[in-house]
């Protein structure tokens, strides 16, 4: 993460009973959402060989983190990278994170249907691949001018044509959506202002 010069990094590695879940990258720590639940700390950490540690969110919880102004992407080309583990979702969309402008007039949003499959999707692209299956997976989203592409374990498993939205100035909310939560564990999360190849 750190050799791709990250503009955020929550490696989300904070003790159990953390309330702030640090940017190593920055400055956008991300805190509790209005009215949302803080996820568990000090969950094994889904990167082998590294002893940091994750964050787990509990479906039924509607737990949420919220950065702050400008912890969003920033410009027309940008790179969000992650690795999740979680099962298969029941009866609802699982929101895994999502992010605005400043103007909250645009979001996007990384998510798995409750349609069986347990793909991933953003926006019109979607991964193909099974990712809701109890195993860790990394995924990079990777928005260049005028495409979508996801990355699934290194591998690209799914391209959507469709222009940038700029999102300097906006928020990175992890977790829960509107009405959409996420169950699973969540690791190290980046974001970079550039498109990279994976």
């Amino acid at each position: 993460v750190a050799e791709d010069d990250p503009a955020h990094w929550w490696r989300l590695g904070e003790p159990v009973g953390a309330t702030v879940f640090y940017d190593n990258a920055g400055s956008s720590n991300l805190e509790v959402g209005p009215g949302k639940n803080l996820p568990t700390a000090g969950t094994a950490g889904l990167v082998s060989g590294d002893t940091n540690t994750a964050a787990t969110f509990t479906e039924l919880n509607s737990v949420q983190l919220v950065g702050p102004a400008g912890s969003a992407p920033a410009g027309s080309e940008y790179t969000i990278e992650f690795v999740i583990d979680t099962p298969l979702p029941a009866a609802t969309t699982r929101s895994i994170m999502f992010w605005r402008d400043s103007s909250a007039a645009n979001d996007s949003q990384a998510s798995i249907p409750a349609n069986g499959l347990g793909y991933l999707t953003w926006e019109g692209a979607t991964s193909g691949f099974l990712v809701a299956d109890d195993s860790p997976h990394h995924i990079a989203l990777v928005q260049t001018a005028t495409e979508k592409h996801i990355y699934v374990d290194g591998v690209l498993r799914g391209t959507d044509t469709e222009a940038s939205v700029d999102y300097t100035g906006g928020t990175m909310h992890l977790g829960a959506a509107t009405t959409n939560n996420f169950g699973g564990v969540l690791d190290e999360v980046a974001v970079y202002d550039t498109a990279l190849s994976a």
